[in-house]
């Protein structure tokens, strides 16, 4: 962990002096991800953040639903789920937008995880149903963690296909 810190730090500075501001927005994306895997929120949440500006700025909208997806995870890890349940929604709107189905279905299944632990297994249900159709139609290997997480909401074993 601490040599890819060391090399993704590198890259960006790197790439900052390039000017490849893009490259900057997913390497600072990257370092929350590993700030975020290692516990450190604050930081993961100020890498997020800085790298959500740069993609807003060169209009990534595919990068923007992304960190506002991870921005969302760690919100629902801290306990904070209004929050968390806006980033997802704003994530997922713009994923319905490209058509980035991929993106829905993870955003689905978020949301899904996020009503379970509010304690609203039929919303939960409803979305892990969701998720997991898109995930069954793009034939992801995804699809069986929605489908373990749909069966565990409805209170019955898994069956697999």
């Amino acid at each position: 962990m601490e040599k890819a810190h060391r090399l993704y730090y590198e890259s960006l500075e790197i790439e900052k002096r390039l000017g490849n501001q893009r490259h900057v927005a997913s390497i600072l994306h990257e370092l929350g991800r590993l700030a975020q895997n290692q516990g450190e929120a604050e930081e993961a949440r100020r890498l997020y953040v800085e790298s959500l500006e740069i993609e807003s700025r060169l209009g990534d909208q595919r990068g923007v639903a992304s960190t506002l997806h991870n921005l969302a995870v760690l919100a629902q890890n801290q306990g904070k789920m209004e929050e968390a349940r806006r980033l997802y929604d704003d994530s997922l709107e713009i994923n319905k937008t490209l058509g980035y189905q991929s993106g829905v279905a993870s955003n689905l299944f978020q949301l899904g995880r996020l009503a379970e632990d509010e304690g609203d297994k039929a919303e939960a249900a409803r979305l892990f149903r969701e998720s997991l159709s898109i995930l069954e139609r793009l034939r992801s290997p995804d699809a069986e963690i929605a489908r373990r997480s749909l069966a565990r909401v409805e209170g019955r074993d898994v069956v697999s296909d």
